[in-house]
């Protein structure tokens, strides 16, 4: 077993030797400095696991080394030791990343308990990490398109690029953006996600960058902003394509500076916030067309990760199917059914225009609806036995449609509004896809309403 390591940070000798010849905690090494500089010296040549920091007003730099090991070391806690005229100071540091505070004189069983209880929490957010990557290796494991996604998504976690991420709607873009926070050094500050697409062009600023109370009609108080919430941590952009260039300029600029300024305020604040954005639409192909900026889109695309939709990976949905299955079932406190042979047929056959949050939603359903431990073809959505393909009454084997995958999504599309009466709302909840995205393809298949 790996030893992991404490390193103490304090000015005062005593209290470094008395931590150190006072715990014993099986696992552990312990190495101290006696400032924030030498501090940076030990962490800069290997993992630490656990900090602990003596924090007064006579100790200069220890917020920004705080704020430093959130950032650059993944996985270690902060423990503070202050005093009782200090405690605001520790506050701070709390607020800065810091695990806890415990006041001096500090007994080394308590010391003891709090590197413990810190122990198994890092041991389960471990064991969780490698259970979610294991996971996605799991369900996405066949196709070779997904396996280089997310090798990129493992390489760009543990930087702070900005990432672009490209695909269809339900394609899983914002499930790939949380992989990249949990994966990050920024896993324990938040992920905060915002569809770019569903704010009216004049709030846009508002709510990314807050408000002073009488900035504007209705502002009765002072509101913090997406951006400012996600501080040390992500701010996903998802449809980050639907922005107004109004909105576009906004965002570029703080893109260029990375500081907040509120709507009616006079002040600016930097924040450290990493951005994933994440778009349906060919951003090279708007920028060609003037509808997106090309500087913000080169601001963006530092680092682009293109999700294949379903359909193009088809082997996947074998796997994902038992995965569904299994959630739905454990949240309905249902026995697990089974897939008749016949329905799998449809669901393999099926072109899945609203990719995976389709196949997720379809699932749902089948589990819902399933009787005797089965879900069979009538407990499938009626569109995908419309256009369900050839299935041999002996063999069972299917027969595609010889269509193009663009006549299919069309067809679909039509077939699902007109089971509607062109409801458009109801239309897109079914298909899995945002308003927004059902309105361009229907322009883009000359689909009648």
């Amino acid at each position: 077993m790996e030893t992991k390591k404490i390193l103490i940070v304090d000015p005062d000798r005593t209290i470094r030797e008395e931590i150190v010849n006072n715990i014993h905690h099986e696992g552990y090494t312990f190495l101290d400095a006696t400032n924030a500089a030498d501090a940076l010296k030990i962490l800069g040549r290997g993992q630490i696991s656990i900090v602990i920091i003596n924090i007064t007003e006579t100790c200069e730099n220890e917020l920004d080394l705080i704020s430093y090991i959130k950032v650059n070391m993944a996985g270690c806690e902060i423990v503070v030791l202050t005093t009782i005229d200090d405690i605001e100071l520790a506050t701070r540091a709390v607020r800065h990343g810091a695990y806890l505070y415990l006041v001096k004189p500090v007994h080394a069983d308590d010391v003891t308990l709090v590197i413990e209880k810190i122990t198994i929490r890092q041991e389960k957010d471990l064991k969780y990490l490698e259970s979610q990557t294991r996971l996605m290796r799991d369900l996405v494991g066949d196709d070779d398109k997904m396996m280089r996604a997310i090798g990129m998504a493992d390489k760009v976690a543990q930087t702070n690029s900005t990432v672009l991420v490209s695909g269809e709607s339900g394609t899983g873009k914002e499930v790939f953006a949380r992989y990249i926070h949990m994966k990050s050094r920024r896993a324990d500050g938040p992920f905060v996600a915002v569809n770019c697409g569903a704010i009216p062009e004049n709030l846009i600023e508002s709510e990314l960058f807050g408000h002073v109370k009488g900035a504007f009609t209705g502002a009765a108080f002072q509101k913090k902003g997406l951006v400012e919430e996600a501080n040390q941590g992500t701010l996903f952009l998802d449809e980050v394509g639907e922005l107004q260039p109004s909105a576009q300029v906004k965002l570029l600029r703080f893109l260029q500076d990375h500081s907040v300024r509120m709507v009616g305020g006079n002040e600016s604040k930097v924040v450290d916030v990493r951005i994933i954005a994440a778009t349906n639409q060919d951003l090279a192909a708007n920028v060609q067309k003037g509808t997106f900026r090309e500087d913000l889109f080169y601001r963006l695309n530092v680092i682009h990760i293109n999700l294949p939709p379903l359909r193009e990976r088809k082997a996947n949905i074998a796997k994902l199917i038992p995965f569904f299955i299994i959630k739905y079932a454990t949240l309905l406190d249902k026995k697990p059914p089974v897939v008749d042979p016949h329905a799998m047929a449809l669901l393999q056959g099926y072109s899945f225009p609203g990719n995976i949050r389709e196949l997720e939603n379809i699932i749902e359903r089948g589990v819902v609806m399933a009787e005797g431990g089965v879900i069979n073809p009538d407990d499938l959505p009626k569109n995908i036995i419309i256009n369900r393909p050839l299935i041999g009454s002996k063999s069972g084997e299917v027969e595609e449609e010889l269509l193009s995958l663009n006549e299919l999504e069309k067809r679909h599309i039509a077939r699902v509004l007109q089971r509607h009466d062109n409801n458009q709302s109801a239309t897109a909840q079914q298909l899995g896809l945002s308003r927004t995205t059902l309105w361009r393809k229907i322009k883009e298949h000359g689909i009648q309403l």
